[in-house]
Order: C-alpha cells, then sequence, then structure tokens
C-alpha cells in the first residue's frame, strides 16, 4: 500500500517537473494506469491512494504550467484518463473477485465431490462385503454349519471346470437311521443337537480326504469325492459309519442299535455333463434306499455288488 503510494507521488513529481521542459502528462499516467492494471482494491482504498496524488497534481500544476490553454487541457485529459483508469480498474477488480469466489466455489465443490466419492467407494465396499457374506450365508446350512446344496452344487460346478473331458465322480450319500423316531421321543431341540453332533463327526471322518461334504436336506447328508479310486471312497464311507458308535448318542427307540447310527450309499462314475451327474446322484440315493431295506447302519454300493460292497456293524 505504502509502495503504490509513493509510486503515484514519484509520477506526479515527476509529472510536475516535466512541464518546464516537455508540458506533459506521461508519467503520472503511466503510473495512475499501472495501478488500475495491477493493483485491484475497492472504491475506498483506491480513493485513499489516488486522493493525495491527485489533489497534488491538480494544485501543483498551475506553479509549473504557465500555458492556460495547455494548463485547460492538461485538467481535461487528466480527468478523463482518471475516470477510465477508475472504470478499468473496476472491471479488473470485479473481475478478480468473481475469479476468486469461483475458485473458492470450484475447490468447494471438489471437495464435496471428493467427500461424496469416498463416501460411494466406502457403501460400495461396504455392499461387495455384504454381498460376500449373503453368497457364504446362500450356501451354508444355519443348524450344521456345512455347505447346503447349493454349496455342494458350487462345488461340482466349479471341478468341472477343469480342462479335463470327463471325471471320476463319487457321492456319498448318508442318512440317520430313525431319526423321525429320535425327534418324536426326544423332541426336535434335541434332533438339532444330534444333526449337528453328526454333521461334525463327517467333518472328522473326511478332514483328511479331499472331499466336499454338505447337508442335502432333512436328516440326510452328502459328499461328494473326484477322482478318487471306489476302494478309498468305500473305506472313507466305512469310516463313517463305524465312527457314529463313537458318539454314543442314545436312541433307545431305533430298530438298529441303542445308539445313533447311520446309513450310506454310494455310487462312483465317469461324468462330463449335468445328466450324468444327476443320474449318478440318483444311484447313490437308490444305494443308500438299498442300505435301509437291508437292515440299516450298513454301506451299500451301486452298480456291480461284490462281496465286500455291503458292510453291516
Amino acid at each position: 500500500m505504502r509502495f503504490i503510494f509513493f509510486f503515484l507521488i514519484w509520477g506526479v513529481v515527476v509529472t510536475l517537473r516535466a512541464q518546464e521542459e516537455y508540458g506533459s502528462l506521461m508519467a503520472c499516467a503511466v503510473n495512475f494506469m499501472s495501478v488500475a492494471i495491477f493493483f485491484h482494491a475497492s472504491n475506498k482504498k483506491l480513493l485513499q491512494v489516488y486522493s493525495v496524488p491527485v489533489v497534488l497534481l491538480v494544485i501543483g500544476l498551475p506553479f509549473f504550467q504557465f500555458s492556460e490553454a495547455v494548463l485547460i487541457g492538461h485538467y481535461v485529459n487528466l480527468s478523463l484518463f482518471l475516470f477510465f483508469c477508475w472504470l478499468g480498474s473496476r472491471m479488473l477488480y470485479h473481475s478478480s473477485i468473481t475469479s476468486f469466489y469461483n475458485s473458492l466455489l470450484l475447490t468447494e465443490t471438489n471437495e464435496n465431490l471428493a467427500q461424496i466419492i469416498n463416501e460411494k467407494e466406502e457403501i460400495n465396499r461396504e455392499l461387495k462385503e455384504a454381498n460376500v457374506q449373503l453368497k457364504k450365508l446362500a450356501t451354508l446350512d444355519e443348524l450344521t454349519n456345512l455347505p447346503n446344496r447349493r454349496g455342494m452344487r458350487q462345488y461340482i460346478d466349479k471341478a468341472m471346470q477343469l480342462p479335463a473331458s470327463k471325471r471320476t465322480l463319487s457321492f456319498i450319500m448318508l442318512d440317520i437311521d430313525d431319526f423321525k423316531l429320535f425327534n418324536d421321543n426326544y423332541g426336535h431341540f434335541e434332533g438339532d443337537r444330534v444333526l449337528h453332533l453328526v454333521a461334525q463327526q463327517i467333518k472328522s471322518c473326511t478332514a483328511d480326504a479331499n472331499c466336499h461334504v454338505s447337508r442335502f436336506g432333512g436328516e440326510e447328508f452328502i459328499i461328494t469325492v473326484f477322482d478318487q479310486a471306489p476302494e478309498a471312497v468305500f473305506e472313507l464311507a466305512e469310516c463313517i459309519v463305524s465312527s457314529m458308535g463313537k458318539l454314543k448318542i442314545l436312541h433307545e427307540f431305533s430298530t438298529v442299535a441303542d445308539y445313533v447310527t447311520v446309513s450310506i450309499g454310494i455310487a462312483t462314475g465317469e461324468v462330463e455333463n449335468e445328466v450324468q451327474i444327476e443320474a449318478l446322484k440318483e444311484q447313490a440315493d437308490f444305494a443308500l434306499y438299498e442300505a435301509k431295506s437291508r437292515g440299516k447302519n450298513r454301506v451299500e454300493v451301486a452298480k456291480e455288488k461284490t462281496a465286500d460292497s455291503t458292510i453291516q456293524y
């Protein structure tokens, strides 16, 4: 502010000194115009800056310019020049203010947009996490914490995406013997506990096997095994049936034993499409029916029956 004031005063002094030789207003005109262009201020500040230099110039001109005609011309030109300097200064000032507020508005808008984008990204992340949880819940049986039929279907679909045209697939279908009698006599809450215990026992027997255990519905479970020899699959089923005795879950109303037992049906074959997979599952279901009809608490293998394809405990 002080610099601008002394800058104008210096222009006035140079102009007054120039009257004796050149009679020109160029020095003060350049200074006033420079201030109007580069110093963007309110009318009050401009008045404070311009008032003293203008008063000095107006009062001092008669003492340095003795030609009345030239003096009148100076006053007229000076008035017009100061008016246009003021007008130009106002235009630049308002333009500067507008740009400043637009910049603030743009900055605020960008900050708001960035905040909205961050909020949307957070919402999208939460939605993705929720979708993952929903997909997990959609494929999980709540009672046993085992995958449900949909989970089994996804496992099979993923396994069948491998390059091999055919894969050896085995289904081990398991059913708790006389489970309705258990529920009717011990209650459904106790029945739910048994379902959970049997599920955990199946998981324990299959922990080291490359297979997928799921709850098929009700008291039925299904184990999906890819690319394993029939003998290995049979041994796995045998382990599950025999391990039920270790649980020692009392079942006084069973027609088989004094504790909870299971029956198993096995079917193994080469598959390469959905039709063959469903047909193999039906074979396993039929083998389970055979195990039930032949006394329960046993393993039955579909297709060709061998001497060791049936075992009872």
